[in-house]
């Protein structure tokens, strides 16, 4: 009997803007004026919205995620983590895949949130307007030991964090994974095209 296979498959909204669907659901990540379906929509900014997500034929309207704290829904765990008084990492957890979404970084964080970040599978870090220098965001990178590195930005804003990074770089539409073929002891920076 052959086994199920289980995958997770990200795309880009825009910006910091990430959709994550799963045989779970469907998470958006900082939507912004983006019109899009999902179960889950969050915010890192506390003071943000997620305009325009409708909701899915799981559910009628999506669930809405703007503060820390932990969250079940749909078979999806969500953990929000305060990193400052604006922003909110989160991790997205669905299908044995673990998702970081760092937000808008306003400066380095504690010992303890970092070892809630260690391993995670995709690891999504700010480009533009980070609150810590580039090098303190690589060597935040080499401490969590994420398979994929995604740069949330353009190009051209990814272009100096991905040379420090020293990493292969796989400039894809979207990005499918699954935990039976995730790479083992390599890391990979993925950018959107």
């Amino acid at each position: 009997m052959r086994g199920i296979l289980i995958f997770m498959e990200i795309s880009y909204l825009g910006n910091t803007g990430y959709r994550i669907k799963s045989k779970s659901g469907v998470v958006v990540i900082n939507p912004g004026s983006e019109k899009s379906t999902a179960d889950i929509a969050i915010t890192t900014d506390r003071n943000g919205e997620v305009g325009g997500v409708k909701g899915t034929s799981r559910r009628k309207e999506p669930f809405v995620i703007s503060e820390p704290g932990e969250y079940e829904v749909e078979s999806i765990s969500i953990f929000g983590y305060g990193s400052s008084s604006k922003n909110t990492i989160y991790v997205v957890q669905t299908d044995d895949l673990r998702v970081a979404h760092l937000g808008k970084l306003e400066s380095e964080f504690d010992k303890k949130l970092l070892d809630k970040l260690k391993g995670v599978d995709v690891l999504m870090i700010p480009v533009s307007d980070a609150g810590i220098e580039d090098k303190k965001l690589v060597e935040l990178v080499g401490e969590i030991e994420p398979v994929y590195i995604v740069p949330m930005g353009s190009k051209d804003e990814s272009k100096k964090i991905i040379e420090l990074l020293g990493k292969t770089v796989n400039e894809v539409d979207s990005l499918s994974i699954n935990k039976a073929t995730l790479p083992i002891d390599l890391s990979e920076v993925v950018v959107f095209e």
